[in-house]
């Protein structure tokens, strides 16, 4: 099944009988989206990501009304800007398949599976597992940190990165996780095209 992607919320909401007012939001927030999309800036989705902030009620009402419409599009946008920049990292390398939201296998200690954010293969192998997050809380970081527990006990010659952007919880978490589970955690704010840059630079290495 194809990923839906903030393009299809866009569309949704056009196919409403918008207001002036909507159509003019809506046409600012496409504007905000295509240009993250091209310059794959955490800066430039940051402004996309104030200016459905700062209609979210406009948005919520043509997504359904409900709150938690408005968070998953939040939620997938996050997703699909680092799916994106993951696909520039390794657009140079051959063999390289990155799987967004699919089932990996657990054998240990039981048949399971689990589904990480995204999972990147190399020639038929696990390579890196990817956790987006546009917020963490409490509870998501320690399921989370289980989670890619059990992926390193299963997948050990794999990477397992965790990048967030809102912390809603305890920071020691965020260092247990980095301790247990995961070989890289990013938290991506203000000014984090740089640190982007960092950890484009050590992926590309370590793989």
């Amino acid at each position: 099944m194809r990923r839906i992607l903030v393009a299809d919320y866009i569309k949704r909401i056009r196919n409403k009988e918008l207001e002036k007012r909507e159509k003019e939001v809506i046409n600012d927030v496409e504007d905000a989206y295509v240009k993250w999309k091209k310059s794959l800036s955490f800066y430039d989705f940051l402004v996309f990501l104030d200016k459905i902030h700062s209609n979210e009620s406009i948005i919520m009402k043509n997504l359904g009304g409900f709150p938690q419409s408005y968070g998953r599009f939040r939620a997938i946008a996050f997703e699909e800007f680092i799916f994106d920049f993951l696909k520039k990292i390794f657009s140079d390398k051959e063999g390289i398949i990155i799987y967004w939201n699919t089932n990996v296998v657990i054998k240990t200690p039981i048949d399971y599976y689990l589904r990480p954010d995204f999972t990147i293969i190399r020639n038929g192998r696990n390579i890196v597992f990817v956790e987006a997050k546009i917020e963490v809380d409490s509870q998501r970081i320690k399921s989370t940190t289980l989670d890619y527990l059990i992926l390193k006990k299963n997948y050990s010659n794999t990477l397992n990165v965790l990048i967030y952007h809102t912390l809603d919880g305890d920071r020691k978490l965020i260092e247990l996780a980095r301790h247990l589970s995961f070989d890289y955690i990013i938290c991506l704010k203000e000014n984090s095209d740089e640190e982007l840059k960092i950890f484009r630079e050590w992926l590309y290495r370590s793989i």
